[in-house]
């Protein structure tokens, strides 16, 4: 489908970005989760190359500002989406909780019972490599 215009041709777009949210033909929002959990991703590996001179308040802000605040924004578009469609936006938080707690890459994160703690919340040492 296009659109004539004189000597113009109008093309239909695949993928449109309104509000920084990119909206594809049916509605999956795939583009959208894939470019956000690239991006948070990105940001998880440059955290992870100086966490381990940070203390964990620090990561944590860290962790929320560049990272968490991007998954916040927006997400009531991902309401009712299926799961594995979402699937990339839960390995971005857990891979968030690993780098707060200083597990490894493959360390299991379903054992920490409570990884941004509130004010005056402890995470457990038996959880944490941190000092």
């Amino acid at each position: 489908m296009q659109i004539t215009i004189k000597q113009s041709t109008i093309k239909p777009a695949t993928v449109v970005r309104d509000l920084g949210v990119l909206f594809d033909g049916d509605l999956s929002m795939r583009q959208q989760v894939s470019r956000l959990s690239e991006t948070c991703f990105y940001h998880l590996r440059r955290l992870c190359s100086v966490s381990q001179q940070l203390d964990r308040d620090v990561t944590t802000k860290l962790v929320s500002a560049f990272v968490l605040s991007r998954l916040d924004c927006c997400n009531a578009i991902l309401t009712g989406l299926p799961a594995s469609t979402l699937a990339p936006l839960q390995r971005v938080l857990n891979a968030a909780a690993r780098v707060v707690v200083g597990l490894r890459p493959r360390d299991h994160v379903s054992r920490i019972h409570l990884v941004f703690p509130e004010p005056g919340g402890v995470i457990p040492k038996k959880y944490t490599r941190h000092p």
